[in-house]
């Protein structure tokens, strides 16, 4: 995998070609809103994340990269991810975080091969450390926190009842532990709410509701899902605090219908 282009605040990374081989197949942007009890009405927020997604034809392999820009928040914070992929199979993966400077805080990569996950942090240089292995159970699936892989592990987990899902650790993202492969059982099941049509990105879209069980999920949180590209749409998350959360696609071009 080509490391990330760190060329500070912004997006044109996410855009640039992995390669002659390599064919652009969509973007989007998904937007947050927030509300600090269930009673009270979201507003809006200055978080928004974006992805772009490249297909390799000939090798049978998907790239994807994507940011969180947080920056305008207290957090302060950008999160970049990309991975690569070959078929549901995962390959590889990096992870990084970024401070308002564009001054690299984190970054880790993660190896992909049967059974195990290996994975290396980057020190304050830009030399890896030495490489550590995880064992990981057979067939999981990978949730590199970004809403638009969401949709994908909601419908396979969903297929399961309750899959090994392995999450990048984030619970504080200035630490150094920030990345960490953990592996948690995920429960997703279709909830018994109608299905309704959801207007988003200049377009109506027929979704499902998930519920999604496990990490920060609880039954308060609902996940729209398109029936037919599996693409998560909207959801809404509350927090134990009360605190609510509010994510949708709100733009989308795409090479396919």
């Amino acid at each position: 995998m080509s490391s990330l282009t760190i060329s500070g605040p912004g997006l044109s990374w996410i855009n640039e070609s992995p390669g002659p081989d390599w064919f652009w197949h969509e973007s989007g942007r998904y937007s947050y809103e927030s509300a600090p009890s269930a009673d009270a009405d979201f507003t809006p927020t200055s978080v928004v994340e974006q992805y772009c997604r490249w297909k390799n034809p000939e090798a049978g392999q998907t790239r994807i990269r994507a940011s969180r820009d947080a920056l305008a928040t207290p957090a302060s914070l950008e999160l970049r991810v990309e991975t690569l992929s070959k078929g549901l199979l995962p390959v590889q993966m990096e992870f990084q975080s970024l401070d308002a400077g564009a001054n690299t805080l984190n970054r880790v990569q993660y190896e992909f091969e049967e059974g195990m996950l290996h994975w290396k942090s980057a020190k304050s240089d830009g030399s890896w450390q030495a490489a550590k292995t995880l064992a990981i159970p057979g067939d999981p699936i990978p949730l590199p926190l970004m809403r638009n892989y969401l949709g994908e592990v909601l419908t396979r987990t969903t297929q399961r009842e309750q899959a090994p899902v392995i999450v990048p650790e984030l619970t504080d993202p200035r630490q150094p532990s920030v990345f960490t492969p953990t592996v948690e059982t995920r429960r997703a099941r279709l909830t018994a709410e109608s299905n309704k049509a959801i207007i988003a990105a200049g377009r109506t879209w027929d979704c499902e509701a998930y519920s999604f069980i496990g990490g920060p999920y609880d039954e308060a949180s609902s996940f729209w899902v398109c029936k037919e590209s599996q693409r998560l749409i909207h959801y809404v998350f509350q927090a134990p605090n009360g605190e609510r959360w509010s994510t949708k696609l709100v733009a989308l071009d795409s090479s396919e219908a």
